[in-house]
């Protein structure tokens, strides 16, 4: 959020408020909402109540998922020094300050998910290939020189292919997962 109002200050400031401005702050909001949402996908509740002892793996993996939720932040505060004029790299390496913590985020949020169920999932395969193809859009956006605005909001679909995913089929499947864990084996 902080960096979301950075960046939307930053360019009401140097723009006013314009299309770009709208556009960031949907951006910075869709990224918070987005990465959220995945987080409370994962069923670390049901999963550590019945195996207590995968909590300590997953205790130090919310220090990368914070790490990165932070990142991204941070990364979004650099949009706004590049919008400000004020940074000293350019709009791909600007993109890519947001993009690499989103795309550690999700990588740790479904590194954790299997982890807990310890379970291969395919239909993850399909999510996490959905995200890349997203990331990579943005990124291929911004070296083809799309404007900042635009690459964001790009990029803001990266964790709704897993809320889109999960919405569909993701939590029926994820109650078969859970299940088949509550099981007597």
């Amino acid at each position: 959020m902080v960096g979301t109002l950075a960046t939307l200050s930053a360019v009401v400031e140097e723009q006013g408020w314009n299309l770009d401005a709208a556009l960031i702050g949907i951006a910075g909001m869709g990224l918070t909402f987005g990465m959220w949402w995945v987080y409370y996908m994962l069923p670390s509740g049901t999963v550590l109540h019945q195996h207590r002892n995968r909590s300590f793996v997953w205790g130090y993996g919310q220090m990368l998922i914070v790490a990165a939720i932070v990142a991204t932040g941070a990364g979004l505060h650099v949009a706004a020094y590049l919008i400000e004029h004020k940074a000293h790299i350019g709009p791909v390496a600007t993109l890519l300050s947001v993009a690499i913590p989103l795309g550690v985020f999700l990588g740790a949020i479904y590194a954790l998910y299997y982890y807990l169920v310890q379970r291969f999932d395919p239909l993850h395969v399909w999510l996490l290939a959905g995200t890349a193809a997203v990331v990579a859009l943005a990124i291929i956006a911004a070296l083809a020189g799309v404007d900042m605005a635009v690459c964001l909001i790009l990029l803001t679909l990266a964790p709704a292919v897993t809320v889109v995913g999960y919405e569909l089929s993701g939590h029926r499947h994820q109650l078969e997962v859970l299940a088949q864990e509550e099981a007597p084996h």
